[in-house]
């Protein structure tokens, strides 16, 4: 596959617009026209910024009132006219001015359930939403702080989230808010029904900031608390005990994964601040009998092949250093393509139809503010046994989990 067949199936800021944001031209700017370009001067800086011409189409249509979507829809018919070697880019016009803090980005809260499945096939966590997605589009259905995803024993979906924006730690950055001691993570369910995902309720409160991957297993709830190097495992009344894995040296546990009777656990970090990863393997009463080295680095996500047991284990992990998909024990790899603006970490991973859905984004990049919306992730189908291409998918957030939706027979 060629860089330009690549590029094509991502689809990009330009054609993949995230519908709840509505940008608007930021406060105190004198404008004017100078040589036929706008030009825009800072009335307490002074600074001055020359537009070009899709740079002065964007500013002329973000009133506040109409999302990126519609805006990008306008912004085509307004330059359809103008020569091709003009290079009008509507992505990278949005880009500068989002740079340069020429637009602020407002987020509609307009989520209505319940929500259609139709023919999206997965759901994909972020620490800025929860989307739907195929290989073509999304849609984000919630607003959010999240993490892991998994099925109940009915079906319904158990989402993790915490509310940084709504919490008593909102004036702090999440590096700092995650860490603080505040039990504000919330477990969500979201019942599915008659090709639905219903709107949110409460499953369970008062669990640490940080927590990443979550489980089904034996009418449990297993919840990963990163920061407390513990397992909550949460029955069906919601009493809550706590496994503590790990003292002392600090691994980041992240992924959680029940096989042959055993719990699994992606310690990301290594001793003495190393970033090779491994696997701590627990019994039933939660003891450690291994502990499996991976030939990755900063470790996310674990997908058993077929046959796998403890004594002769066969999976799959994110490298989330690297950009690529490492099996265990023999260290095959599959690289996952890269992109610049997008970030190169994978992590969130999931197989359907013979096919490795994959995310790739920033590490430890998360944003307050909407005009951040350029750090954007991908999601990647990778053919199984090759790793080869088959599409991708530009959304406005990096990937944290990806979970496949129940089809339609």
């Amino acid at each position: 596959m060629t860089d330009l067949e690549i590029e094509k199936l991502l689809p990009g800021p330009g054609n993949a617009w995230n519908d709840n944001l509505y940008p608007v031209r930021a406060a105190g700017m004198v404008q004017y026209l100078h040589d036929g370009m706008l030009r825009l001067t800072c009335k307490t800086s002074g600074q001055v910024h020359e537009l070009n011409q899709a740079e002065g189409v964007i500013w002329a249509l973000a009133d506040g009132e109409q999302n990126l979507a519609s805006i990008g829809k306008k912004f085509n018919q307004l330059t359809a006219a103008l020569p091709a070697d003009t290079a009008l880019q509507l992505d990278s016009a949005v880009g500068r001015l989002a740079d340069e803090k020429l637009l602020i980005f407002n987020h509609s809260d307009a989520f209505t359930f319940p929500v259609e499945i139709n023919d999206f096939t997965h759901i994909v966590t972020t620490r800025g939403g929860l989307y739907l997605v195929n290989k073509e589009r999304y849609q984000q259905i919630a607003r959010g702080m999240f993490f892991g995803i998994c099925y109940d024993d009915q079906g319904d979906l158990l989402v993790y989230d915490f509310p940084h924006k709504d919490s008593s730690l909102w004036q702090l950055p999440f590096n700092a808010a995650k860490k603080a001691k505040s039990d504000e993570g919330v477990i969500n369910r979201l019942k599915i029904a008659d090709g639905m995902i219903h709107a949110p309720s409460v499953y369970k409160e008062q669990l640490a900031n940080n927590c990443h991957y979550i489980g089904w297993h034996e009418d449990n709830l297993l919840v990963v608390d990163c920061e407390g190097q513990q397992v909550n495992i949460i029955n069906q009344q919601g009493r809550r005990k706590d496994e503590v894995l790990f003292s002392g040296t600090y691994y980041h546990i992240n992924t959680i994964a029940m096989r042959d009777n055993h719990c699994w656990v992606v310690k990301c970090l290594g001793r003495d601040d190393s970033l090779f990863s491994s696997v701590g393997v627990f019994d039933k009463d939660w003891r450690q009998v291994a502990d499996l080295p991976l030939k990755a680095e900063r470790a996310h996500d674990l997908y058993f092949e077929p046959g796998s047991t403890v004594k002769k284990p066969v999976f799959w992990v994110c490298d989330s250093q690297h950009g690529l998909l490492v099996r265990y024990p023999d260290g095959k790899k599959h690289a996952v393509r890269t992109d610049s603006s997008h970030g190169n970490a994978t992590r969130g991973l999931d197989l359907s139809d013979n096919q490795w859905v994959v995310g790739s984004g920033f590490l430890g990049t998360y944003y307050r503010n909407a005009a951040e919306f350029r750090h954007r992730g991908i999601i990647q189908w990778l053919q199984c046994d090759s790793g080869k291409l088959q599409a991708a998918l530009s959304i406005p957030e990096a990937p944290c989990c990806i979970l496949a939706l129940p089809q339609d027979d």
